[in-house]
């Protein structure tokens, strides 16, 4: 895949379930499942390594990216409730809001019911269900970082 990828470019029409129909956005999701399915095996053997800040940060951008894409996308709503994450190795902030339309994500540095504040590898990992938000810091209403990992679960 890599080397049809680097044959093509990244501007390359290619098929796709988004609004992105290039190769470019197989490239970049090919590289960021590859990171956490790389962290899932590295967990089987025992001796885990976290995903490098900058595609971590990556990661994050496009799991809130491919949100209207889910087929289950419907279900994720709510009353307002607000997510704030915040990177403490490097830049990276987000506010997730719960709508009754839908989640809605913006890049910033906003209060939250509740905030989260861990390495970008362990934040991208707690949206894939990988990691409970027990290593990191967490001020607010915990229960809603529960909350949301059911609302996205596989």
């Amino acid at each position: 895949m890599t080397d049809a990828l680097l044959r093509v470019g990244p501007a390359s029409p290619a098929w796709s379930w988004t609004d992105d129909r290039t190769a470019g956005f197989w490239a970049r999701r090919q590289a960021n499942e590859t990171a956490v399915h790389r962290w899932d095996a590295q967990l089987a053997a025992g001796a885990t390594e976290p995903i490098e800040h900058d595609l971590a940060v990556d990661g994050i951008d496009e799991f809130f990216a491919l949100i209207p894409f889910w087929r289950r996308e419907s279900t994720l709503h709510g009353a307002g409730e607000s997510i704030h994450l915040h990177c403490t190795d490097g830049d990276g902030e987000w506010l997730v809001r719960l709508a009754a339309d839908g989640v809605l994500v913006t890049r910033e540095h906003a209060k939250g019911d509740v905030a989260m504040r861990a390495p970008a590898s362990d934040l991208l990992l707690f949206l894939y269900g990988r990691a409970d938000p027990s290593g990191a810091e967490v001020f607010g209403d915990a229960s809603l970082l529960e909350r949301w990992q059911q609302l996205v679960k596989w």
